[in-house]
């Protein structure tokens, strides 16, 4: 009898570590790097919030020409927002949940933004939309982004740029 009770203490316990390995066991780590410009000029001296999964994670300032680089764990979604005084915030969406049985281990996005300055485009509600919206393709084990959905958001910024000069 007492070796029955330390065999099923055993087996609680190798299922309680398995399950607590699972649920933390991360699939790996996304390096999202890019450049902020306006009008083909390299920014410095912006800001980039880092919302993880509804809670607050970083804010990183950054104030050289160089560009900028996070690591962003995949295990969450993320809203990645860019501001810089004087231009629009431009806000990006990375799902980042990923099958955790997956070994991604690392894996590199390069995503360079464009921030229109106030003067030159005039503010809207949707200017809070994301701007790109960013996933894991798991068929090529990539990162990539909604096209067609980048596409619309590209001709609402075209339309609402062309009423905004046209009212000059």
């Amino acid at each position: 009898m007492k070796n029955l009770a330390k065999i099923i203490g055993l087996i609680m316990f190798l299922f309680s570590s398995y399950s607590s390995f699972a649920q933390e066991h991360i699939a790996g780590i996304v390096t999202i790097y890019g450049k902020v410009e306006s009008n083909d000029q390299l920014l410095d001296d912006y800001t980039i919030t880092v919302v993880k999964n509804n809670k607050f994670q970083q804010i990183i300032d950054i104030d050289h020409k160089k560009g900028y680089r996070l690591d962003l764990s995949l295990d969450g979604v993320y809203s990645i927002a860019y501001e810089k005084s004087g231009f629009l915030t431009k806000s990006v969406i990375v799902n980042g949940l990923i099958d955790s049985t997956l070994d991604v281990n690392r894996t590199t996005f390069q995503m360079d933004i464009d921030l229109v300055s106030v003067e030159d485009f005039m503010q809207d509600k949707f200017c809070l939309l994301p701007v790109a919206k960013i996933y894991f393709d798991p068929k090529n084990e990539v990162f990539t982004f909604d096209k067609s959905y980048t596409k619309e958001m590209l001709k609402l910024y075209d339309r609402i740029k062309s009423r905004s000069k046209d009212s000059d």
